[in-house]
């Protein structure tokens, strides 16, 4: 639409489409394009690095944010393949906090980005 590129995405999945996608974002910056609309509405989720990709091909250095991870002895109890946190859970650990790493913001082609 005039100077701006529509994605309609309503399933997160990587695969042929998020190449061809990933392949047109480019084909359009080089074109001299420089606006994105992703429209997830009624996406129901599924693998976040096809979203990565797309947001990759635009350009655009996708930050990486932290979390705090409670570790619940009844998760454990209940998801016997989380093994892995018990030693944790034995020494007294009933978190994992990993501190968030925002680049400064590289939008080389000027674009803008919206998400809806």
């Amino acid at each position: 639409m005039d100077d701006i590129f529509y994605i309609d995405l309503p399933f997160l999945a990587d695969g042929l489409h998020i190449t061809e996608i990933a392949n047109a974002i480019e084909n359009a910056i080089a074109g001299g394009m420089s606006n994105f609309i992703i429209d997830l509405r009624g996406n129901g989720g599924g693998n976040s690095l096809a979203g990565q990709r797309l947001i990759e091909a635009m350009g655009i250095e996708v930050p990486v944010f932290g979390s705090i991870q409670r570790i619940s002895p009844l998760l454990l109890e209940a998801h016997s393949f989380m093994w892995y946190l018990r030693p944790l859970m034995w020494i007294g650990v009933d978190y994992m906090s990993f501190s968030p790493y925002i680049p400064a913001n590289n939008n080389p082609n000027g674009g803008f980005l919206f998400l809806f």
